[in-house]
């Protein structure tokens, strides 16, 4: 009889630190050009220096938009020290509903790199001019934007386990070429200008200085301002995507 793998107590805590992974994307108003943005996100992400926060920032002409994957403290902290080190570059911002316990990663590491609109001159562009600025109308653009988001990073991260070359020169083609699953301009505007959802700040704000609540007074209830989106129909697309590449 074979004996069994020893493992050691570091190798349990490795192989189930996936579960403690959380994921946060947040889209923001650019000031300055890609360039100095890029590199101003790329060193505080240097400075900062933290083994556990993979992800992929993507720069625009005008916005960017940026998926941190870590431990919830560590996502938090990270949007804190961005702040403040990028702040001059970046103007208003809102954030999509995070995923806790996402169960693993899409990057093996942090990435930023510099993109372009995708050209949808041969394809039906999604609708957004004049959008009516109302809750239904801002949860259907989170939730299509987001969903489409986590397709393409799943896209990437299947590449990635065939040929990480590729993948990173998929990146690397962004600024030229664009992608089909990320958002238009016209939905990033929209969403950046619309008064629900919640900026960096104040989410990072509401999580690294809660606020305790009175039962006896947290009363009416508030208004919903977030919107939803459903991980379980997120998540579901990584078996889909699987059955797409093999076949």
């Amino acid at each position: 009889m074979e004996e069994p793998e020893r493992k050691s107590m570091l190798h349990f805590v490795e192989s189930n630190r996936a579960s403690d992974i959380c994921r946060l994307i947040y889209c923001a108003k650019t000031n300055e050009s890609s360039d100095h943005v890029l590199k101003a996100f790329s060193l505080a992400a240097k400075e900062y220096s933290s083994e556990a926060v993979t992800g992929l920032l993507l720069v625009y002409p005008q916005y960017l938009v940026h998926l941190i994957e870590a431990p919830e403290e560590e996502i938090f902290q990270l949007c804190r020290y961005l702040f403040v080190k990028c702040s001059p570059f970046t103007g208003r911002t809102k954030c999509f509903p995070a995923q806790v316990e996402a169960g693993g990663r899409f990057f093996n590491k942090w990435y930023g790199r510099k993109a372009s609109e995708y050209n949808f001159t041969q394809e039906k562009q999604p609708p957004n001019d004049n959008l009516e600025d109302n809750f239904e109308i801002a949860s259907t653009t989170y939730k299509r934007t987001l969903l489409n988001l986590y397709q393409f990073y799943r896209e990437l991260r299947l590449l990635s386990d065939k040929n990480h070359k590729l993948m990173v020169e998929r990146l690397e083609s962004l600024n030229e070429d664009g992608h089909r699953l990320l958002a238009c301009s016209a939905t990033m505007e929209f969403i950046l200008n619309s008064r629900w959802g919640q900026s960096v700040q104040e989410l990072t704000d509401h999580f690294l200085n809660p606020v305790s609540v009175d039962p006896n007074t947290a009363w009416p209830i508030p208004k919903i301002t977030l919107p939803r989106v459903d991980f379980q129909k997120i998540d579901g697309m990584k078996n889909e995507l699987k059955r797409s590449s093999t076949s």
